[in-house]
């Protein structure tokens, strides 16, 4: 490839490391670094440089032994070590003096940690990068990845304390006792919001830990407690310990981004039940291999391909949980860790919990949905391909013997003749009476597929239903109104960059980046993109250079001055939105039209009493939505399908809720028969 196409798929990522790297000028200069894969030449022979300007730079590396498999016969590698320790002895750094080796690991796990810490003369730590990126041209250019700088003083010097412990190559237990200790997880404190944090916090959680089931806790706690929407990024599927958060908030979306369903036939069952959910939208990496054919039948497809530089994780590599980002106090975790019981337990990790920074959490959540719109897309072409080559539309519908009904055509002559149908597999007088014309199957996908089409974005891409609909809404409702003045202050400040780093898209093979700026750094970056991305650049603030400025969020919030002492506004139900109200109201007549009585008639409520359910909780939470979902259930629980009045008139008493007009009622009542309760 050419410059230029590197410079294309690093997007500032590689361009910002180097950077930071270059920020220690020399004698007096440190840096301080804990490395699992450390083999991408360029930042080596950086490291290599600023050794020769006089900085003190020490690097602990993972670096397992060996082990003899008696069953192969042959010493097998745990991890990367070889790699890097070919990529050190190219840069020079092999017997500096410089290296820490990271062995005393227990069983499969790993020193995982992705970060260095920048310390000026004087011993004052003015930086901490970190993230998701190895040290690795995959990395780099190849899969999704964030790098993340910290210029909070406290947070920065808990780093720097972490690596010094770590640099004595200390045994799990011990080490996990001082992570403990040094980095405790926040009191259970539900007046202060989800899992303890402060309404303005940032906190850093090391690994590994001897309370790993309370650290995984934490996390799950922090997605019970959103309220507007869960984003969340998964390399390596999703454990059992955050499953279970996730399939509890059925009435939020809820935004998967995942490099596959895992290994594990578990974390498969976990995936599958999830994409049952309405409310879930889940995005897999992927490329589209019917491209090629595509363009050379003369479509409009471009041939798409991977760079090849990793086989292991291809597309999704970032950590990522956003808890309502789109909130007046969102929260953002972010780190080495993939959630998972072995990086909270055994491996060496790191994880930033950053709560209440607003432009903190429109960068990530940019950076998230660009990638997650980067691959339902594609997820979805897939699948309308292999809708293409499955059998003709009903193929596998069962009747009501629960066996397949076979498909057949109409030979009687008449205007029915050459029609295809199904009907029950048994012989006459044994047929519980199934039958269907496949032409009204093709119609209703038809219609559908009609619908989605005319749908205005996001609805076409992030849900094709109209639960998710009304919850997206929900969701997106407060970018409409004035928002409150966002908190900055000295130590906690993120600003927008030129020149920061950015996410990078791969052909296909996508890389996210969140990256550093000093402070004065231009507040315009959002306008310099490729097609698929817009730069992104974080910087957590400089104290010695009093508050940035705050670059506009893209999210289109109308932020005015902010002051250090303002707390983020907690979320205070509001009036009914008129949109939402309408879609309500409109889902209830839907249900009001519904004939129970019909064939396929309690499908049909089901259908119908969850459009309205979902479109009734999309609106702010106060009494009258919490009445309209009690009269809901108690609708389900005197439900007869064949006595519509068993249900219908607990419609009425929901038009009533919602305000909806008193002739309108009267006439639906008159409509249908029914009495007001």
């Amino acid at each position: 490839r050419t410059p230029e196409e590197w410079a294309w798929l690093s997007r500032g990522l590689e361009e910002a490391l180097l950077q930071f790297i270059a920020s220690a000028e020399g004698l007096g200069w440190k840096i301080r670094g804990a490395l699992y894969e450390a083999h991408y030449v360029p930042v080596m022979r950086a490291l290599a440089d600023a050794r020769r300007r006089g900085v003190d730079v020490q690097l602990i590396i993972h670096w397992k032994l060996g082990a003899w498999s008696e069953d192969r016969k042959v010493w097998t590698q745990r991890g990367p070590q070889h790699l890097n320790m070919w990529a050190l002895e190219d840069a020079g750094l092999m017997d500096a003096g410089c290296l820490h080796r990271r062995t005393q690991l227990h069983s499969a796990a790993i020193g995982h940690n992705k970060f260095f810490v920048l310390v000026e003369p004087g011993d004052k730590v003015v930086a901490v990068w970190t993230g998701s990126t190895n040290v690795t041209s995959g990395a780099i250019f190849g899969h999704s990845n964030v790098g993340h700088v910290i210029r909070e003083p406290a947070i920065c010097k808990q780093y720097l304390a972490y690596w010094d412990r770590l640099r004595h190559d200390p045994q799990r237990k011990d080490m996990a006792a001082l992570n403990e200790e040094e980095t405790p997880l926040p009191s259970a404190d539900d007046a202060l919001g989800p899992g303890g944090l402060a309404p303005s916090e940032t906190r850093v959680l090391f690994s590994p830990r001897l309370r790993w089931a309370a650290a995984l806790d934490f996390f799950a706690q922090l997605v019970l407690g959103a309220r507007q929407c869960v984003a969340f990024t998964a390399a390596f599927g999703i454990g059992r310990e955050i499953a279970p958060a996730l399939l509890k908030r059925d009435r939020i979306p809820v935004y998967l981004l995942l490099e596959g369903e895992g290994s594990r036939a578990s974390g498969r069952e976990i995936i599958r039940d999830l994409r049952k959910r309405p409310n879930v939208c889940v995005a897999i990496g992927t490329h589209v291999d019917a491209a090629q054919a595509e363009a050379a039948a003369g479509g409009s497809w471009v041939p798409e391909f991977l760079t090849g530089l990793n086989t292991h994780v291809k597309y999704v590599h970032t950590k990522i949980l956003l808890v309502d980002p789109l909130s007046d106090c969102p929260i953002v975790v972010s780190g080495s860790a993939n959630f998972s019981r072995a990086s909270m337990e055994s491996n060496d990790e790191n994880m930033l919990v950053v709560r209440g920074n607003r432009d903190l959490a429109d960068k990530y959540a940019g950076e998230f949905f660009r990638i997650f719109e980067h691959m339902r897309f594609r997820n979805e072409c897939e699948a309308a391909e292999d809708a293409k080559k499955q059998a003709a539309p009903g193929e596998g519908l069962y009747c009501r013997c629960g066996d397949v009904a076979p498909p057949r055509v109409c030979l009687k002559e008449g205007p029915n003749k050459g029609r295809r149908y199904r009907v029950c597999a048994k012989p006459r007088g044994e047929q519980c009476g199934f039958f269907l014309w496949l032409e009204e199957v093709e119609d209703e996908a038809q219609k559908e597929a009609n619908r989605i089409a005319q749908l205005p974005w996001p609805q076409k891409t992030l849900g094709h239903s109209k639960f998710f609909g009304a919850l997206e809404r929900r969701m997106f409702s407060s970018l409409t109104r004035p928002a409150a003045s966002p908190e900055t202050s000295p130590e906690h400040s993120p600003v927008a960059s030129d020149d920061g780093g950015v996410g990078v898209d791969e052909e296909l093979e996508v890389t996210g980046v969140v990256e550093d700026a000093g402070p004065g750094a231009s507040p315009s970056s959002a306008s310099a993109s490729s097609p698929i991305a817009a730069p992104l650049h974080v910087d957590m603030g400089d104290p010695g250079g009093g508050a940035p400025a705050i670059a506009a969020p893209s999210s289109g919030r109308s932020d005015g001055e902010a002051a250090p002492e303002t707390q983020p506004a907690p979320l205070i139900p509001r009036p009914f939105p008129a949109d939402l109200v309408g879609q309500a109201i409109q889902a209830t007549k839907e249900l009001l039209g519904v004939d129970s009585n019909s064939s396929r008639g309690k499908s049909a409520y089901r259908e119908a009493r969850d459009a309205l359910a979902f479109a009734v909780g999309a609106l702010p939470e106060q009494a009258a939505r919490t009445r309209v979902l009690e009269i809901l259930e108690e609708m389900d629980s005197r439900f007869i399908a064949r006595v519509k009045t068993t249900w219908r008139p607990f419609l009425i008493s929901v038009l009533q809720c919602l305000g909806e007009d008193k002739s309108t009622i009267t006439k639906l009542s008159r409509q249908h028969r029914l009495a007001m309760m």
